[in-house]
């Protein structure tokens, strides 16, 4: 027997696999410090958001880093950047594996659509970390 599943039955399946996997209320965010030159400090980065998974009293699962999601700000104008630069924002999904290994490079359409409905943040590039 075939079975025939459009895209766009293909892409929701995923999209609701991706809802399901995903609890957002025990998701975090942080702008990690990164090292300031001109101040000589760390300093918080706001061109840069790291998420996490959330332990069930709120504190920070060191294991559960989820996505980190970059803005153009976060790079350098040298031309070396450029490329970087015309990408962002940027997500890199660090829990990828059973996804790529369930859908193979599909995924990423759908996880972008799903991180865009729930943190109302523009992805442009998605990056497997």
């Amino acid at each position: 027997m075939e079975y025939i599943i459009t895209e766009s039955k293909l892409f929701n399946a995923i999209y609701q696999y991706i809802d399901g996997s995903y609890d957002v209320d025990k998701i975090d965010y942080f702008n990690p410090t990164t090292w300031n030159d001109d101040e000589h400090d760390d300093k918080e980065n706001p061109y840069i958001t790291e998420f996490f998974k959330t332990e069930y009293d709120g504190d920070y699962d060191e294991n559960g880093m989820l996505f980190i999601y970059i803005v153009k700000e976060y790079y350098s104008d040298e031309p070396s950047r450029q490329s970087f630069i015309n990408q962002t924002p940027i997500l890199i999904v660090n829990d990828y594996g059973t996804l790529e290994t369930m859908f193979g490079e599909y995924w990423k359409g759908p996880f972008k659509k799903w991180f865009e409905n729930k943190f109302e943040l523009p992805v442009k590039t998605i990056v497997a970390d």
